[in-house]
């Protein structure tokens, strides 16, 4: 199963599955070099203008966890970037967050 087919299955929108998968994906390109801040900013607010992402670095955990507070995703944060980890997605962000 895919990672959007399993956020699917917990009940989350797409329009909330892109917002969770382009925060993870563009948040492991940045901290790995591949994009700057400002660059990742617009990515969010271009793509979701209307959710609110207040992106910290090095994101957390709890940092993941905020957005999707902030923007009613019911979703468990650590068990999503869990699932992310075991299908290979951003395995590096997903360790550090997992184990900080």
């Amino acid at each position: 199963m895919t990672v959007f087919e399993w956020i699917q299955g917990q009940g989350v929108n797409s329009s909330d599955i892109d917002f969770i998968e382009t925060v993870l994906v563009n948040q492991s390109v940045y901290e790995y070099g591949g994009i700057n801040d400002t660059q990742l900013t617009d990515i969010i607010l271009r793509n979701f203008p209307q959710k609110i992402c207040h992106l910290r670095q090095p994101m957390t955990l709890s940092g993941f966890e905020k957005p999707l507070d902030y923007n009613n995703i019911s979703i468990n944060g650590q068990e999503t970037v869990r699932y992310c980890l075991d299908q290979g997605l951003c395995t590096a962000l997903c360790n550090r967050m997992l184990n900080d």
